[in-house]
């Protein structure tokens, strides 16, 4: 069943963030992940909530979702991600 990884992004170090996005593209697409969304305009529908950058993130199943991120090539760079973001990140599971 098709799941979709939704990312809020804060963004704290704009150069480490650029090198993340290069080396995870890969990884992600690697374990069948085809990205939605990756930058746009943001146009919030909620006075709570204002995020500066969504992610989203199509997979086949969460299985590959969970193997992409536990991967050591990705665990592998991850600091990087640790280093240059805050996030917020939920997964949907595909109605049958």
């Amino acid at each position: 069943m098709k799941v979709y990884l939704i990312i809020d992004i804060k963004i704290r170090d704009n150069e480490k963030f650029s090198e993340y996005l290069e080396k995870a593209k890969p990884i992600v697409e690697s374990f069948g992940g085809h990205y939605l969304v990756r930058k746009g305009k943001i146009t919030p529908m909620s006075e709570a909530w204002e995020p500066e950058r969504i992610v989203i993130i199509a997979f086949k199943d969460k299985e590959s979702l969970r193997e992409c991120f536990a991967s050591e090539r990705y665990l592998n760079i991850k600091h990087l991600r640790e280093e240059s973001i805050d996030f917020n990140s939920i997964m949907i599971e595909e109605n049958e």
